[in-house]
């Protein structure tokens, strides 16, 4: 059985390419099959401190994992995204990266405590220019983290 991975996603465009480069990364590789989830800020949408945008995400996650029989989930936050007000909202880009992260962190522990206990949890955040962070603070089981071992880290994300 192949190796599959739930993503919620921006709706943003902008997304597009990053996420390509990464599903050819792992196709080269001997997994996953991606099914994504696509919501205006993507894991901010688990933060932002609208009930409602929480709910939603849980719910899109937790139906998404019953349906494809995926173990993992990948939630991921971009630069420059509208849902947070743009890169200029934060100022400059390390300030954007820290908050990003932080918003991340916390978006995991939401999905630690809302899933089921047998599922991964990996955070990335996509700069606009250099290397892609992966934080793995919700990878649990002792499974080791495919996004590392494909290189994301390593990679430009928007090059």
């Amino acid at each position: 059985m192949s190796h599959r991975i739930v993503s919620l996603l921006c709706v943003d465009p902008i997304v597009r390419k990053p996420i390509k480069k990464l599903k050819m990364r792992f196709q080269a590789g001997l997994c996953p099959d991606f099914f994504e989830v696509k919501l205006p800020g993507g894991a901010y949408a688990l933060v932002d401190g609208v009930d409602l945008h929480r709910e939603a995400a849980i719910d899109a996650i937790t139906l998404t994992l019953q349906l494809s029989g995926a173990s993992e989930v990948a939630i991921f936050i971009h630069g420059n995204c509208k849902a947070q007000g743009g890169s200029a909202a934060f100022g400059n880009m390390n300030h954007e990266r820290v908050v990003c992260e932080n918003r991340l962190r916390e978006a995991v522990e939401i999905l630690v405590a809302a899933l089921p206990t047998d599922v991964n949890i990996h955070a990335i955040y996509l700069p606009l220019e250099g290397e892609a962070h992966v934080l793995e603070m919700g990878t649990r089981n002792n499974q080791a983290s495919h996004f590392g071992a494909f290189g994301l880290a390593d990679a430009s994300a928007f090059a």
